[in-house]
């Protein structure tokens, strides 16, 4: 019958005349359509809520591949079979296509299979910057972030603030290997906490056991396998770094691909920090642990480097008003964290006003109050927190509720043996107001840090 039906087809189309239009289900083409699709006695004026037209469902193995195909791939064209094909479309069926985007329609270019379909960006979230020192300075473009912390579930953010995160209520919280199941309440907000420069090899996770005493050199070079490749190393030493031996000279061994606040010509990672990224680099595919000067950018400017121990205060209605709006969101039946407003398009160019009409209406990306965890006993970034007990190490501290969030970057020292990161906490200022605060904070490596990746690459298209 199939093959009835198929002879049937063959010959309406080759009884018509070249030149003519074609309309299938109605009496008379569109004007200016070689193809007119329609059901029987269709009126254009009221709407169908059936029919269309079904694309032939094809499985694609990679963009450069027609099924069936090759002669037309990696060889000779004289014939032009490649080009003839340019302007046929499929639905693709294979979700793992070499190169596309999964399953969809595609549009064959002559060349390349082309993704027709709307890819997905609702991981990444805006915000713009100031290339100057002073947060009055013109804003001048857009960095784009992953709009969840590394390890987290991607969540919009309206789910990020309503989730019950364990610590909303201000509670010190320990999670070790022997309560994982509390993970549950933590990770999908908060995410993963990093040491400085290790990749993802589970030590991230706040449940990991821990591993008492500096990882060998030797060791770092390979790995896999080893004693400690999942667990959360603490230290005594004073370096506090989870290398051993990780001094001034040698400490861009290929880590987080960061720099020291002093660069010079010789220093090759300088001229290239900003388009590559460390072996252990934990972000995906085109993103990076962000630079110091990226964050400094995105509040009052970029050329304010790595160190602003003063950092950016909010008003006492806990807004501050720099290249982009930061919000501190307190919602006791949620997560508590800091929102970011970025300008209004229009705006760009424009010094920033303390104005909320200056910024969007909806903000672009949440930080969690994720705390931090500790692994070293010379962690001193808190008034009279350092000199840790041995009971105190691998501990979640400053978390949820009068906690602050902290988050790396990929800049170390050129004076010590620490790397540079942001806090985001709550303060009291000299009026007794409580406001809050951002500020660069430079802290032993074996400390773990929230991570939030910014794009690097092919940010033409976020």
């Amino acid at each position: 019958m199939k093959k009835v039906y198929f002879i049937l087809l063959i010959t309406i189309f080759c009884a018509l005349p070249a030149a003519a239009q074609i309309a299938v289900g109605g009496s008379k083409p569109a004007y200016g359509a070689i193809l007119d699709l329609n059901s029987p006695n269709h009126d254009r004026n009221v709407a169908r809520t059936i029919g269309g037209l079904l694309l032939s469902n094809i499985w694609l193995d990679k963009v450069t591949h027609i099924p069936g195909g090759e002669r037309f791939v990696g060889i000779p064209n004289e014939l032009g079979e490649k080009e003839e094909l340019r302007g046929m479309v499929v639905w693709n069926i294979n979700p793992s296509i070499e190169g596309g985007n999964g399953m969809g329609p595609y549009v064959w270019d002559g060349d390349n299979w082309k993704y027709l379909g709307t890819v997905e960006t609702n991981n990444i979230g805006r915000m713009a910057y100031i290339e100057g020192s002073t947060v009055d300075a013109p804003i001048v473009g857009w960095y784009y972030f992953m709009t969840y912390n590394l390890g987290a579930e991607n969540k919009s953010i309206d789910e990020q603030k309503t989730f019950k995160s364990d610590g909303s209520n201000g509670f010190p919280v320990v999670y070790t290997n022997t309560n994982a199941a509390n993970a549950a309440k933590y990770t999908p907000i908060y995410g993963s906490l990093y040491q400085w420069g290790r990749r993802e090899d589970g030590h991230q996770n706040v449940w990991s056991s821990l591993y008492d005493g500096q990882v060998p050199e030797d060791d770092f070079k390979t790995p896999n396998g080893k004693e400690w490749t999942d667990k959360f190393v603490i230290t005594d030493n004073v370096t506090g770094d989870w290398i051993a031996g990780a001094s001034k000279t040698n400490r861009k061994r290929g880590r987080w691909g960061g720099r020291d606040n002093n660069p010079n010509e010789n220093d090759v990672s300088f001229y290239n920090r900003w388009n590559s990224k460390g072996a252990n680099d934990p972000c995906p595919d085109d993103f990076r642990v962000p630079m110091m000067e990226e964050w400094a950018g995105t509040l009052m400017g970029k050329t304010n480097g790595y160190n602003w121990s003063y950092g950016a205060e909010s008003d006492t209605n806990l807004n501050y008003y720099g290249a982009n709006r930061w919000e501190y969101y307190n919602n006791s039946d949620g997560t508590i964290g800091w929102l970011v407003y970025p300008p209004k398009e229009e705006n760009i160019g424009k010094a920033p006003q303390k104005n909320s009409n200056f910024y969007a209406p909806n903000p672009t990306l949440f930080f969690p109050a994720a705390g931090f965890r500790g692994g070293s006993y010379y962690e001193d970034f808190y008034n009279g927190d350092h000199g840790w007990g041995a009971s105190n190490l691998g501990h979640i501290n400053k978390l949820g509720r009068n906690g602050a969030g902290h988050y790396w970057s990929g800049t170390t020292s050129a004076i010590s043996e620490f790397s540079y990161g942001i806090r985001l906490y709550l303060t009291v200022n000299s009026s007794g107001n409580t406001i809050f605060s951002v500020i660069s904070v430079s802290v032993p490596r074996a400390t773990a840090f929230s991570v939030r990746c910014i794009k690097y690459k092919n940010l033409s298209t976020p």
